[in-house]
């Protein structure tokens, strides 16, 4: 077993106030990756669409305590067309600033059910972001990629201590600048347990913000166990393997 592998975190910002917001992919993406955003906006404005394909596994439109802005996370399988293309969220009625990135992950489960979130946790007028009780995933001891991600609203703030354990820490703003400019940051772990509760993650400023713990699963054991038996049994290219001429798959 092996821990799930971050390949790529594409970053989007846009600091022009917009109802669309075409979010970009990686430039490779490869079928069976799995394609994580994290999308943040300014303003407590109703997201009229997500991302085509993509499914929503979270997210609020009215973050913390003075409804500033919004957060969603949505993932898909790829299929592998999705090479630097653009996926869109649209917002209503309000055009907003935004922020994203989108992880690209491979060596995991290969469905969504090995993808899991928590509730969402938010405050506000706080440089404290914090992840309430975190998340105890369904699969249970595993060699689980956990995420530690959040959104915050208001002067485009940046991180200055993420979680503890967690490293990669990647924080994307807007670039606005101003008032209500949004931010989204992240910082990953490898962890075999049954659980995580990431620590406090630390904003250079107040504001408003939301946060969810994310749990991706491993690739299953069972294929490991499958390509080493049929290594046992002659080699994957030899005599009784998968290409041999006797008792292999292809025999």
């Amino acid at each position: 077993m092996a821990f799930p592998v971050v390949e790529s975190i594409t970053e989007y910002s846009r600091a022009v106030n917009d109802a669309t917001h075409d979010i970009i992919m990686p430039a490779t993406v490869n079928s069976g990756d799995l394609l994580i955003i994290i999308f943040g906006h300014d303003e407590a404005v109703a997201l009229t669409s997500g991302p085509t394909g993509f499914t929503q596994l979270g997210g609020d439109s009215n973050l913390g305590a003075g409804g500033t802005g919004g957060m969603y996370v949505h993932a898909k399988v790829a299929d592998g067309t999705e090479d630097s293309g653009t996926f869109t969220y649209t917002l209503a009625s309000v055009s907003e600033g935004g922020a994203a990135q989108t992880y690209r992950i491979t060596a995991w489960e290969g469905t969504l059910a090995g993808v899991e979130i928590s509730a969402i946790t938010e405050g506000g007028a706080s440089a404290s972001v914090t992840f309430g009780s975190g998340l105890t995933p369904s699969w249970g001891a595993d060699d689980t990629l956990w995420l530690a991600v959040c959104s915050s609203n208001d002067d485009d703030a940046a991180v200055s201590v993420y979680p503890t354990n967690y490293t990669n820490g990647l924080s994307t703003q807007s670039g606005s600048g101003t008032n209500d400019s949004p931010a989204v940051h992240s910082a990953r772990r490898e962890l075999n347990g049954t659980s995580d509760t990431p620590g406090t993650l630390t904003l250079d400023q107040s504001e408003y913000w939301g946060s969810f713990t994310i749990g991706i699963q491993p690739a299953s054991a069972a294929s490991g166990r499958i390509m080493s038996s049929l290594a046992n049994r002659g080699g994957l290219a030899g005599t009784g393997g998968i290409a041999g001429s006797g008792g292999g798959l292809a025999g």
